[in-house]
């Protein structure tokens, strides 16, 4: 769970890493079900989540 503004902009920050990183791997793997790229995917979600989460608790400015 997320508790501070500085987790935010650090759990926001990671994510936009993940989906980069997600990128890039496609470029080289194709979409075959490949395992790196669903594990990719589902910290995608759970970071998600935790924005979501965080985003619903405190209010944004």
């Amino acid at each position: 769970m997320i508790k501070t503004k500085k987790e935010y902009e650090l759990t926001k920050k990671s994510l936009d890493e993940m989906y980069q990183l997600r990128e890039e791997m496609l470029e080289c793997t194709p979409l075959n079900g490949d395992a790196k790229i669903r594990n990719i995917d589902i910290a995608i979600e759970v970071l998600k989540k935790k924005l979501s989460e965080y985003e619903s608790r405190v209010p944004q400015r």
